[in-house]
């Protein structure tokens, strides 16, 4: 009887992917629609008055008023005789020439006669940042979507010190050049990128995470596996370049971290696994705009954010597959070397004969790969028949890879 159910099983099987070979792709969605105007797109508004909120937190704070470090910077601009992008520009720990030299050159008699007119100026930057960001999210995202992705930054409490504080123009300029480097990705301008990213690099090191993160936003950018990798090999190039200058300008200028923390014997004994659980710990408190000190406050907190992302988590693993370019719910027809695996008869699409197709070999084993993952061959979960019918369709694969075309992999979304 188990072997009369099996077979019978399999037969169901096999006519669904008969039935499944012989329906008509799904009509592709309607793209989405272009945005309107800059000046009439209400979620672009919206993106930039978010700012407002934090102004209207920081309101009665002395916004842009010099403090601590400030006046290191401001001695080095008005009393020091040399003036150079090849020292900490009065930090005595980085080398920040963006942020700290040509920043305190620029507005330093500004800082000290009109805090105010700096802190605008902050302002206006910040604005700045989230309408970049917006512009290149809406491309591909509607506008709600992209908007809550330019702005959601500008709700935590502790953004207030990029406009209150003239030195935090070392995050303000990383946040603003990012900015321009994801605009410049989205718009597909290598060396546009390239210069935000050495900007960014100029004003803060976490820069590093952008670098090496930008290349691979989905959606964005770079199409295709091998364009990625070169845009990988060029911010990585100019990363590797910013890297050795920092390392032979905090050489030459004597920079050293604050409280010995590169020389003392009691900081060196402890083990890096301790220092990463530190450093981890403490970020996640920062993204929460918490303190390094323990709150009355850490535990609710930490909780809600925690329970925030659970749910946010369990709603994407319960929600339908979307497919690339299709709609949520949809499942995607069979790529067309797939429909030809399956018929045993090369579809018009991968009929001809093309320099750059791809090797037998390739063909069988992606061929094996995709349709075993995904089950677009055969509608099912593989079983003992559909695998013997995979390694015999891979076969026929493998002898008619020569006349397919390249574009016969498009479809492919392994």
């Amino acid at each position: 009887m188990s072997k009369q159910r099996r077979a019978a099983r399999h037969a169901q099987q096999r006519a669904a992917a008969r039935a499944a070979a012989k329906a008509p792709p799904a009509p592709p969605p309607p793209p989405l629609a272009p945005p309107p105007p800059l000046h009439r797109d209400g979620w672009a508004w919206l993106s930039v008055l978010a700012v407002l909120p934090l102004v209207i937190h920081a309101w009665g704070a002395p916004l842009g008023e010099a403090v601590a470090e400030d006046f290191d910077f401001l001695h080095r601009v008005m009393f020091s005789k040399t003036h150079t992008l090849l020292d900490g520009g009065g930090s005595t720990a980085f080398w920040r020439p963006v942020a700290h030299q040509l920043y305190y050159e620029t507005l330093g008699p500004l800082i000290l006669s009109h805090p105010g007119v700096v802190a605008t100026l902050h302002i206006l930057l910040l604005a700045l940042s989230s309408l970049l960001l917006y512009m290149a999210f809406r491309r591909t995202l509607p506008g709600p979507a992209a908007a809550l992705i330019a702005t959601f930054p500008l709700l935590s409490e502790s953004t207030r010190t990029l406009i209150s504080w003239p030195s935090h123009f070392v995050d303000l300029g990383l946040w603003l050049f990012m900015a321009i480097a994801v605009h410049q990705t989205a718009a597909r301008r290598l060396w546009a990128v390239l210069l935000a990213l050495l900007a960014a690099l100029l004003c803060k090191e976490v820069a590093i995470v952008g670098t090496l993160l930008l290349p691979w936003i989905p959606g964005l950018g770079p199409r295709g596996r091998g364009e990625r990798l070169r845009w990988t090999l060029a911010t990585g190039a100019v990363t590797a370049v910013w890297g050795v200058a920092y390392v032979a300008v905090r050489h030459h200028a004597h920079l050293v971290l604050p409280h010995q923390l590169e020389t003392r014997a009691d900081v060196a004994r402890v083990p890096p696994a301790l220092r990463l659980g530190w450093a981890s710990v403490n970020s996640i408190r920062a993204l929460f705009s918490l303190p390094a000190v323990a709150t009355t406050r850490d535990a609710a907190i930490l909780l809600s954010g925690l329970f925030l992302f659970v749910m946010a988590l369990l709603a994407l693993m319960v929600s339908p597959r979307w497919p690339a370019g299709g709609r949520r719910g949809s499942s995607p027809p069979p790529p067309p070397w797939c429909r030809s695996i399956r018929s045993g008869r090369p579809t018009a699409a991968g009929s001809g004969v093309s320099a750059s197709a791809p090797s037998p070999r390739r063909c069988s084993a992606r061929c094996t790969r995709c349709c075993s993952a995904r089950w677009w061959c055969f509608g099912s979960p593989p079983s003992r028949s559909a695998r013997d019918r995979l390694a015999s369709s891979s076969t026929r694969c493998r002898s008619r890879a020569r006349s397919w075309t390249s574009s016969a992999w498009r479809g492919c979304r392994c």
